[in-house]
C-alpha cells in the first residue's frame, strides 16, 4: 500500500468482498424489519452538537471525549452523528409521523467517534438501527429482541448470548443512583481519580467497568431490581416470561447500563463469544425519558447493530447466484454480444463484460476469481462458456447462448 493514499487513522477502506458481505448484513436486517412492519427512514450526518449534548448526557464518554464536533462557517456548533437514535428522533418529531401515531422505523448508515482505535472498533462505523414508537413497555420490547434473533438466525452466526437488566423510571434510578454513590463511596480509596469521578458524576456507568481490580466490587454492588417499584417489576416479569415462550434464553445481568444516558426500563445487549473487549454487537432499550425531555409524552424502545463487528463473525457466505464474466478475442464479437444481452439485462444472472480482447487463456485466470462462468465469443460468432465450479465446457452460437442464460436465470429464480 502506498503511504500517500493510506486512511486516516482510525478510519479504514471496504474492498468489494468484504463490503458484499456487509451489505448482505444490512439486506437481511432490512428485510425482516419490514416483517415486522417497519419501515425505512433517512435522517443527516450532520446534527447539532446541542442535539446529542442533551440526550446522550454531559458525563458520558461519548460526548466528553469521542464526538467529532466542529463550529461551521456561519459559528453553529455541529458533529458528525456519533449513534442514530437521537437524530432519528428529533427527524420523526420534526415531521409530525409519532406525535398522534405509533411508528416503527429502521434506518441504516455511517456513524462517527473519535475512540482509540482496536479490534472491532472504528472511529467510522455502520449501524443497523430499529426504533419505535407509541408503544408502552411490554410486547413491544420482545418484538426488537424477536427481530435481532431472527436475523442471528438466518445469518447463521453462533455463539451469541442476550443480556438484559431493567433500569426502571427516572425516579427508580434517582433513588438506585443514591445508593450506588454511598456504596462507591465505601472503596473509594481503590478507584482510580477517574473512577472516582465517574462514581460521583455517573455512578451507573462504573457498573460497566472493564477494570479487573474492581470486579469483586461491581459484583457486589447494590441491584437495581432492589430499587424498582412493583409495577416494574411486573412488566420486566412479563417481559421475561414472553421471551421464556418463545424459547429465547439470556442472562439478567446487574451489570448492563448501556452507554449512553437516555436509556431507561428495559434494557439489552447481545454478546458475542468470538469478539475480544468490543464484544457487543446489538444493543438498545427503552428511552421514554428522552421523548419527553424534547417535549412530547411519546414511549419510545429501539436497538443498534455494529454491522462492522457482525461481518467480522459472520460465516463464509454461501455461493452466489450464477455471475458470467464475458470476454472476447476481438472488440467487434464483444460489442455484438453485449448489444444482444443488453434488452435481457433484468435476468437475474449477471453479465459482467469485459471490452478488453484477449486469449482466453488470459480470460480465465479473471473470470475465475469472482464468477460461475466465463463466456467468451470468438472472431467467428461462436461462443465457450466454462463453468467454474465444474471445469465443464460448452460451445454455443449467440442464440443458443441466450437460451442458456435464459435457463440459468430461471434457475437462479428457482433458487432464491
Amino acid at each position: 500500500m502506498t503511504a500517500n493514499y493510506q486512511c486516516l487513522r482510525g478510519m479504514r477502506d471496504i474492498p468489494p468482498h468484504q463490503a458484499l458481505r456487509m451489505q448482505h448484513i444490512q439486506c437481511t436486517f432490512g428485510e425482516i424489519a419490514k416483517q415486522f412492519g417497519c419501515l425505512p427512514v433517512q435522517f443527516p450526518v450532520l446534527e447539532s452538537v446541542s442535539l446529542f449534548q442533551k440526550s446522550i448526557g454531559i458525563e458520558t464518554d461519548i460526548i466528553g471525549q469521542e464526538m467529532y464536533g466542529f463550529e461551521d462557517k456561519n459559528g453553529e456548533l455541529i458533529a458528525l452523528r456519533p449513534e442514530g437514535t437521537a437524530g432519528c428522533l428529533r427527524s420523526m418529531l420534526a415531521n409530525g409521523l409519532i406525535q398522534r401515531q405509533k411508528a416503527k422505523v429502521f434506518y441504516s448508515g455511517p456513524m462517527f467517534r473519535r475512540e482509540r482505535p482496536q479490534q472491532g472498533r472504528f472511529r467510522q462505523f455502520d449501524h443497523f438501527g430499529v426504533e419505535m414508537y407509541g408503544y408502552p413497555s411490554g410486547g413491544i420490547d420482545v418484538e426488537l429482541i424477536l427481530i435481532s434473533a431472527k436475523v442471528w438466525e438466518k445469518l447463521k452466526i453462533p455463539n451469541l448470548t442476550l443480556h438484559l437488566n431493567y433500569l426502571g423510571s427516572p425516579e427508580s434510578r434517582t433513588s438506585y443512583r443514591d445508593k450506588l454513590k454511598q456504596y462507591w463511596e465505601q472503596y473509594h480509596d481503590q478507584l482510580s481519580p477517574q473512577e472516582q469521578q465517574r462514581a460521583q458524576n455517573n455512578p451507573l456507568r462504573l457498573l460497566d467497568s472493564k477494570n479487573p481490580d474492581i470486579s469483586d466490587l461491581i459484583s457486589e454492588a447494590p441491584r437495581v431490581k432492589d430499587s424498582l417499584a412493583s409495577s416494574e417489576l411486573e412488566t420486566y416479569q412479563a417481559i421475561l416470561s414472553q421471551l421464556d415462550q418463545h424459547g429465547i434464553s439470556y442472562i439478567e445481568s446487574n451489570r448492563l447500563v448501556r452507554g449512553l444516558d437516555y436509556y431507561s426500563d428495559f434494557i439489552f445487549e447481545w454478546i458475542s463469544s468470538d469478539l475480544g473487549a468490543q464484544s457487543t454487537v446489538c444493543g438498545g432499550g427503552r428511552y421514554d425519558p428522552l421523548v419527553k425531555q424534547m417535549g412530547h409524552d411519546v414511549p419510545a424502545t429501539g436497538f443498534a447493530a455494529g454491522i462492522d463487528r457482525i461481518e467480522s463473525i459472520l460465516p463464509e457466505l454461501p455461493e452466489k447466484q450464477a455471475q458470467i464474466y464475458l470476454a472476447g478475442e476481438d472488440l467487434s464479437g464483444i460489442l455484438q454480444l453485449a448489444q444482444v444481452i443488453y434488452p435481457h439485462r433484468h435476468q437475474t444472472a449477471t453479465v459482467n463484460i469485459d471490452y478488453l480482447p484477449g486469449k482466453l487463456k488470459n480470460k480465465l485466470k479473471t473470470g475465475s476469481s469472482h464468477h460461475s462462468h466465463t463466456a467468451y465469443i470468438y472472431a467467428d460468432g461462436n461462443i465457450k462458456v466454462i463453468h467454474h465450479k465444474t471445469n465443464e465446457a460448452n460451445n454455443y452460437t449467440i442464440d443458443n447462448f441466450m437460451t442458456w442464460y435464459g435457463h440459468l436465470s430461471q434457475e437462479n429464480n428457482n433458487a432464491s
